[in-house]
């Protein structure tokens, strides 16, 4: 995200399917301020890390497993919506058969959709 001209990023818990990632997140926030103003985002994710040691400093390194996209951020509203999406993020997270959510809690969280335009 950009916000007054300045790089602004969060970690965040996300779900992934056919084209679209969602996350999650209250009401309220800079990061909805600042997505209200600009849609647009970069997103990363680290599928995976290892550390590579050696005998001197310089033989050290990384080597990463990374996804890196573009695309425009929607708020989602629709009750419906929200559930079937907090589904497709609880089975990211290894939820396995059907999740039953608090509707009260359901109700005060906003759910963000990326489509995803580039990776």
């Amino acid at each position: 995200m950009v916000d007054n001209g300045k790089p602004y990023l969060i970690p965040m818990n996300f779900g992934y399917e056919n084209g679209i990632m969602y996350f999650h997140t209250a009401l309220k926030g800079r990061k909805l301020n600042v997505l209200e103003k600009n849609s647009y985002v970069c997103f990363e994710i680290e599928a995976e890390h290892k550390l590579i040691t050696g005998k001197k400093a310089s033989d050290w390194t990384s080597k990463f497993r990374s996804v890196i996209g573009y695309g425009n951020i929607e708020f989602e509203t629709v009750l419906e919506e929200k559930i079937k999406a907090l589904d497709i993020i609880m089975k990211a997270h290894g939820a396995i058969g059907e999740n039953v959510f608090n509707l009260k809690i359901v109700e005060k969280t906003l759910v963000l959709k990326l489509k995803i335009e580039s990776i």
